[in-house]
């Protein structure tokens, strides 16, 4: 599209102006003007006579000029009718309304900003169907500038109608504002602004669970943005899809999820991917195992597989919906890679095996692919281990803990978490840092390095209620803990206006020895925060043993970014097709060269210096909720979203349906009034006309 600026063209029709009175109970203040005319009613009493005796000793004096005096008594009594007229009036707040009379110049109307949802959940044909036409329509015309705009991970312009087809990827609309924003502001001027209309489905899934953040965080803030329009689509909802995968060694346990008003009975397929990075399948597992589940209404189903032994390194596996009659298609299938006998084991070490803290980290391992793991103690250990994770590690053996930091000083990687005892010792394992209380009051997570592969997953609803404190010292802070109220503005401000003070430290990254250590500062305990119950903390010790193990990750969703840790990446498609443009962004799928951006699903193969890894890649199973919001949610974020006035030219009338308020002006006349009232009352009519005829003289 032209990127240039339009002419507005402007006309002229004739619009009559009806006075109004937006408050006209105040008139009944005019009673008021009985005040001044009893005043000077009393003043033009004729003088009282007196009987005297003599007038031998009286003095003759002048009677004065009276028509003079009353002059200048009807010149101040009508200043003060005036002024009186004019207070009243208003407060009564007169005002011109546009219905047909004066000349008026029509006000300008603003260029046009389509942005399309091109989520996954767009991909039914009805909700295509209807999202393009109404593109279309939207787009017609050529009356003023016009830009169409493509809406899922991340926020493109486009060129036609065509390249807005919806993809893979989810929409958040949680985080739309700052994307739209910075969109809108790269737009070119245009005389009265842009106005937004945004095409989508509005699935309940991808808006914040407290609709007072999406509305405090008004969808278009910027300057050039006038007003935003909301447009519906609406399409069938019923839908089926396989929600996650869990591996263990020898067995997989698949989630069906059913977002349907009714039952339904499912075939389940496991079968091999074949890559070509990986070789040929086995012709004994070609065909693949089946089963069926019964899902009930909106409700979730599980069913297992056994996986067969492999003679060599990993395999992709799919597990699909086979006959789902749903409204979208490309959900019904779940990608997973198998780790191969060769991955190491991740170390797990916890005072109580049993305890609350032990059973919250093993189900976070089992739930992110890694039933791999072992609970470390004071016998051998294993001769490798891809990472450790010790949970209140100051209530272990001495012996445990003197491993503990031999591991991590020879090149280890260890997750420490903190616990009551580690408050109570005062001491940090492995670093010894000093460990004071922190705050007690309800805090929210801020993300304090977006970049840093550890700290993907969805943070602003987790709450953290007592955590510790470690002194200054060198090490990177991941996570941070600010006030809960302030928690919005720490979150969309820049960095250089956000407010000082009141950030703690929740995750640091020190460097210890060869090795390195995440410290989470507080303890695994609903008492002291609400994290193990948040799908935050999964990913977290997801992420956090990648890291440690300088290992990517085998499990990703479309558009999420995911860190490679190496400058020199190649990445496969199943045919064993390299992709394109590395080292920069090419149609979204690298964003740097360390960081991989995959914008469809499917395995991919994925090259380092000296390494090989196969990676899964889901849609995210949040778009399989087809629900949207409901009319009186829309109805209200709309209302919030009200257009703001069109730029008027000084001087120029209002427009149709316009009101022009006339209290300030009338207030102006009425201070004017005040001050003649204030000179002719205490300088005097004469006075004037003698100080008038001085500087004339005097001229």
């Amino acid at each position: 599209m032209d990127g240039g600026k339009a002419p507005v063209t402007t006309s002229a029709p004739r619009v009559a102006r009806a006075m109004t009175l937006l408050a006209a109970g105040f008139l009944a203040g005019l009673v008021a003007l009985a005040v001044p005319l009893w005043v000077h009613r009393v003043n033009q009493r004729a003088p009282a006579e007196a009987t005297v005796a003599s007038l031998m000793l009286l003095r003759e004096v002048k009677e004065p000029v009276r028509n003079r005096r009353t002059l200048a008594h009807k010149a101040l009594l009508a200043l003060r009718l005036l002024l009186l007229v004019v207070v009243v009036l208003a407060f009564a707040q007169p005002a011109f309304e546009a219905a047909g009379g004066a000349w008026a110049e029509e006000a300008p109307e603003p260029a046009r900003l389509v942005v399309v949802d091109g989520s996954l959940s767009m991909r039914r044909p009805q909700a295509r169907a209807q999202a393009e036409a109404a593109a279309r329509r939207l787009l017609a015309g050529g009356r003023v500038p016009t830009r169409l705009a493509r809406a899922a991970s991340a926020f493109t312009l486009v060129a036609d109608v065509g390249d807005a087809a919806p993809g893979w990827a989810r929409l958040d609309l949680s985080d739309s504002a700052v994307r739209l924003n910075a969109l809108v502001a790269a737009l070119p001027e245009s005389p009265a602004g842009w106005g937004v209309t945004l095409i989508s489905d509005f699935q309940a899934s991808g808006l914040p669970e407290r609709g007072n953040d999406l509305v405090g965080n008004r969808l278009v803030e910027t300057a050039k943005a006038r007003e935003v329009v909301l447009h519906r689509v609406r399409a069938d909802t019923d839908n089926w899809t396989v929600e996650s995968v869990r591996v263990g060694r020898n067995r997989v346990t698949a989630v069906v999820a059913s977002f349907a008003e009714r039952p339904g009975t499912l075939a389940v397929t496991l079968t091999p991917r074949p890559v070509a990075a990986q070789g040929p399948t086995p012709s004994s597992h070609e065909d693949g195992v089946s089963t069926s589940v019964v899902v009930p209404a909106g409700g979730r189903g599980e069913v297992e597989f056994d996986l067969p032994a492999l003679e060599r390194g990993p395999l992709a596996w799919e597990v699909a919906l086979r006959g789902a009659e749903d409204a979208l298609a490309e959900d019904d299938v779940r990608l997973f890679v198998r780790p191969g006998s060769e991955t190491a084991p991740v170390g797990v070490v916890a005072a109580n095996p049993h305890g609350e803290a032990a059973g919250f980290l093993r189900a976070a391992l089992t739930a992110g692919a890694r039933a791999d793991h072992v609970v470390l103690g004071e016998s051998a250990w294993p001769r490798t281990l891809a990472a450790l994770v010790a949970a209140a590690p100051g209530e272990t053996a001495p012996a445990v803990r003197r491993r503990l930091h031999r591991y991590v000083d020879e090149g280890g990687g260890a997750l420490l978490i903190a616990g009551p005892a580690m408050l109570r010792q005062g001491v940090l394992p492995v670093t010894g840092e000093a460990l004071t209380a922190g705050a007690t009051t309800p805090r929210r997570v801020r993300i304090a390095d977006p970049t840093h592969p550890v700290v993907a997953g969805e943070w602003n609803d987790v709450i953290v209620r007592r955590s510790l404190r470690l002194p200054a010292s060198a090490g990177q802070t991941l996570l941070a803990l600010v006030p809960a109220a302030d928690a919005a503005a720490w979150r969309l401000a820049p960095d250089s206006l956000r407010p000082a003070g009141g950030e703690e430290p929740l995750l640091v990254e020190k460097r210890v020895g060869k090795g390195r250590v995440l410290v989470l500062l507080t303890a695994l305990e609903r008492s002291w925060s609400d994290l193990v119950v948040r799908p935050a903390f999964v990913s977290l010790i997801a992420n956090v043993i990648d890291h440690l193990a300088h290992d990517k990750p085998l499990l990703a969703a479309v558009g999420e970014p995911i860190a490679v840790g190496a400058t020199a990446v190649r990445v496969f498609d199943e045919r064993g097709e390299r992709l394109p443009g590395l080292g920069g962004a090419t149609n979204g799928r690298l964003a740097t060269a360390s960081v991989l951006r995959l914008e469809r699903p499917g395995v991919y193969t994925v090259r380092t210096p000296g390494r090989q890894r196969l990676l899964a890649v889901n849609v995210d199973a949040r778009e399989s909720d087809l629900r949207p919001v409901a009319d009186e949610f829309l109805a209200a974020w709309q209302a919030a979203l009200q257009p703001r006035p069109a730029p008027v030219a000084a001087g120029r009338p209002a427009a149709q349906g316009e009101t022009v308020p006339l209290a300030g002006w009338l207030l102006a006349i009425a201070l004017a009034c005040l001050l003649a009232e204030c000179l002719f009352a205490n300088i005097g009519w004469s006075r004037i006309r003698r100080l008038g005829r001085t500087r004339v003289s005097a001229a």
